[in-house]
């Protein structure tokens, strides 16, 4: 069962919805595939020479485009089936696992830590840090820093590791350092951390950006003595980083200044001195009015005090994070959501000056991923994949995309994405209900979905995928999948458990033989209205007498 993206604010823990009745498939293990492991996708990757596609299912891996791909599973060495994030370089991979386990009702994402793969999966060790091996301890982002592995693993807070067997936290602070020692998981909201991304730019620095449930951190490493290592001589309390910044939807900005004026004659009669003063306070100019009390004449001291705020993130809540550099230009992304401040809201939040200042757009949308083309600025996001050519003021947006090149008409039932990356002019995307490329800017698809070929040992006959499913959740949709034996007409209908008639799928449609099709059925009747909760079952009647019979669940 899938691990989705979509978080919950529950009791001060955020919990995370689980597509429970997601029924994916992938081919016999270890053996290459046409198609991806897993039709929910969460993370897509480019290490330089391969794709990798984490799904639920499985972790998939493509050299050439999408034409084939290898499929890895627990048998080849992973912790376990669901994959939660992804990191890779060269021939180095990173890869987060996870499990999602029934807790008192709740299916609780749960951590089962990470494997390491040197040889483009061929084989895979196996770390299992208790920050991520645990209920609510999963990292749902890595990054790679300089000989560094970053990950954020939400309720296990921020860990790093540099000889992979040891595993450190890294703090904002002292209290937050006290709590996840006192607790043992991150209690504060500035120790749920949900992603990570490092920038490397400036050769004498390191910078971790993180988003928190408590807003954006960054982590300021500037080394003294080499560029290779993040460590100070001392184990500082913010967890050897030289300074870290917080960013929030409300920054506040404070400065004093001490300085000297001269009470003359005039103002000694008047009892004060009046000036226009201009100060810079953290890079920002601002002009003041200034009164300055004046007893007698002379020379007097003068402390300004200044505090004022700042554009902040849309929400508190950052969910991901990414760097955008093209030309001189560096932006910083940010998918925000709400915690508790009613004036919080969903958006993907940018700044433009290293975090002193942000601006939101994409205003009530989820946003879990961003990816780039020079200035061209692509968002995986809760209503379609969005795509942008001017900094994000206008967006033109990508849902239900069918398959250009198909005759099937495979499409994606599902708007939500969840990940993006581009490769020069290629781009790819995932989400619940598969996974598709486009090569010309979103003019043209192509669409992978992964399911049981008719005839193998798992799948004799025709069936329905996924079963159970409820027509309120995930996709909304079950696909009934088929093979006509012979060319000719196809009628699918829908019964009850009484053999009463509930919706025609299809009927008498032209489909060719040896040809295997997904019929979808949204569990609704032939009025309309969504469907009790129950077992239903379809029928497929084709060319030369061909019936097929199967049964699907629906829970609402």
């Amino acid at each position: 069962m899938p691990i989705k993206k979509t978080l919950t604010l529950i009791l001060l823990f955020f919990l995370i919805p689980i597509s429970a009745w997601a029924d994916l498939f992938s081919y016999e293990l270890g053996q290459s595939s046409p198609r991806p492991a897993g039709n929910s996708v969460v993370e897509i990757i480019w290490d330089g020479k391969n794709l990798w596609v984490a799904t639920s299912s499985g972790l998939s891996r493509t050299s050439d485009g999408g034409t084939t791909w290898e499929n890895f599973h627990v048998t080849d060495g992973l912790n376990s089936e669901e994959i939660s994030a992804l990191a890779g370089k060269d021939s180095l991979l990173w890869v987060a696992t996870s499990i999602s386990q029934l807790q008192q009702g709740q299916l609780v994402p749960t951590g089962t830590g990470f494997n390491k793969s040197t040889d483009i999966g061929a084989s895979f060790l196996s770390f299992k840090p208790e920050q991520a091996n645990f209920a609510f301890k999963l990292a749902y982002d890595i990054a790679l820093a300089d000989s560094f592995v970053w990950a954020s693993c939400f309720a296990g807070a921020l860990i790093r590791t540099k000889n992979d067997s040891v595993w450190q936290n890294v703090f904002v602070d002292v209290i937050a350092r006290d709590d996840y020692k006192q607790n043992g998981f991150g209690n504060n909201l500035n120790n749920r951390f949900f992603s990570v991304v490092a920038d490397t730019l400036d050769p004498d620095t390191t910078v971790i950006w993180t988003g928190t449930a408590a807003g954006v951190y960054k982590f300021i490493y500037a080394p003294l003595d080499s560029t290779d290592t993040l460590f100070t001589p001392v184990d500082s309390a913010t967890g050897f980083a030289d300074s870290v910044i917080h960013y929030g939807q409300i920054n506040v900005v404070t400065c004093s200044f001490i300085g000297s004026i001269v009470c003359d004659s005039a103002d000694s009669a008047n009892g004060y001195h009046i000036e226009i003063d201009t100060l810079i306070c953290d890079g920002d100019t601002l002009i003041t009015i200034d009164s300055v009390i004046c007893f007698a004449t002379g020379l007097v001291v003068d402390t300004d005090f200044v505090s004022y705020a700042r554009p902040g993130i849309s929400g508190n809540f950052v969910v991901s994070l990414a760097l955008q550099t093209f030309g001189s230009k560096k932006i910083i992304w940010a998918g925000t959501q709400p915690t508790f401040n009613p004036t919080e809201f969903p958006a993907a939040s940018k700044s433009e000056d290293n975090g002193k200042t942000w601006s939101a757009t994409l205003a009530g949308d989820l946003v879990w991923n961003f990816a780039f083309q020079d200035s061209i600025v692509w968002a995986a996001t809760s209503s379609g994949l969005k795509k942008s050519t001017d900094l994000g003021q206008n967006w033109s947006t990508y849902d239900f995309i069918q398959d250009s090149f198909d005759s099937l008409g495979n499409q994606i039932t599902s708007r939500e994405y969840f990940a993006v990356r581009t490769i020069g002019d290629t781009v790819w995307a995932g989400g619940e209900d598969g996974l598709v490329k486009t090569t010309d800017g979103g003019t043209t698809w192509k669409v992978f979905r992964t399911y049981v070929p008719i005839g193998t040992q798992n799948s004799k006959t025709a069936y329905a995928y996924p079963s159970p499913f409820s027509p309120q959740l995930s996709t909304g949709i079950t696909r009934i999948h088929y093979a006509p034996k012979q060319n000719g007409k196809v009628t699918i209908k829908i019964y009850d458990f009484a053999l009463n008639l509930v919706a025609t799928l299809l009927n008498n449609q032209i489909r060719q033989a040896g040809v295997e099709y997904d019929e979808i059925w949204d569990g609704r009747n032939k009025d309309g209205k969504i469907v009790a909760n129950g077992i239903y079952f379809f029928k497929v009647d084709a060319e030369g007498g061909q019936k097929e019979w199967g049964k699907v669940a629906v829970i609402r």
